[in-house]
């Protein structure tokens, strides 16, 4: 019989429910904050997402997860755990422990196994399908995909790097063998920043001022 640690079933729990409070209350890195955390819950019944439990609840479970053991929290009422997996848009297998990727598509475990992705590069390349692109040089799904299908930038980054990382930690190299690997790696990715700029997906969009929200802002 599976047996789960309600303690560390509890700190997922939380880290969720924080990531996903977060990205309400500051939904712009480097912004101001829109709610305080008191706020968002006098928000909660208004026009936000009905938060899936009760501000108590949610500091006891905060208090509880803090803590190597205790007895006061020994199981979680099903229908909320329910709601608190809508609510995160969490997979119920990932609170209990029983699979290491966060997302609720049978197809996201297996792309994570194939490739070895983590639930955090799978969350930025999320937000980068998502976003909406309005200047040349935006991170786009286009931009991504030419650069993992670029053969010969991944050749030229595979020959230079472990060169440069090597004259990093031998004591034996001199200064200018250093800059001289150090350069073959910058020269590495510039010309992969100019066949970028060679391609039919710059020139769909002006050239402008960046915005100040990016791809990553509401990540963690």
């Amino acid at each position: 019989m599976e047996t789960f640690n309600i303690h560390e079933v509890i700190k997922r729990i939380v880290t969720e429910l924080n990531l996903k409070m977060d990205k309400i209350r500051k939904p712009v890195q480097g912004g101001k904050e829109k709610y305080s955390k008191k706020g968002f819950f006098d928000a909660v019944s208004t026009h936000i997402l009905p938060f899936p439990i009760s501000k108590d609840t949610y500091y006891s479970y905060t208090t509880f997860s803090k803590k190597e053991s205790s007895d006061k929290l020994q199981s979680i009422d099903l229908r909320r755990f329910y709601d608190i997996c809508i609510y995160t848009d969490v997979s119920p297998e990932y609170f209990l422990g029983l699979i290491g990727t966060k997302r609720k598509e049978q197809s996201a475990e297996k792309i994570r196994e194939e490739f070895g992705l983590s639930d955090k590069a799978m969350e930025v390349l999320s937000a980068v399908k998502s976003r909406k692109i309005n200047l040349r040089g935006e991170i786009s799904s286009e931009v991504i995909n030419f650069i993992l299908e670029n053969v010969d930038f991944w050749r030229r980054l595979n020959r230079c790097l472990p060169a440069y990382l090597a004259c990093l930690y031998d004591a034996r190299t001199t200064e200018f063998e250093q800059e001289q690997a150090r350069y073959s790696v910058i020269r590495t990715f510039e010309q992969l920043v100019d066949e970028i700029s060679e391609t039919d997906i710059m020139k769909k969009f002006p050239i402008g001022e960046l915005d100040k929200t990016d791809v990553f802002c509401s990540l963690k």
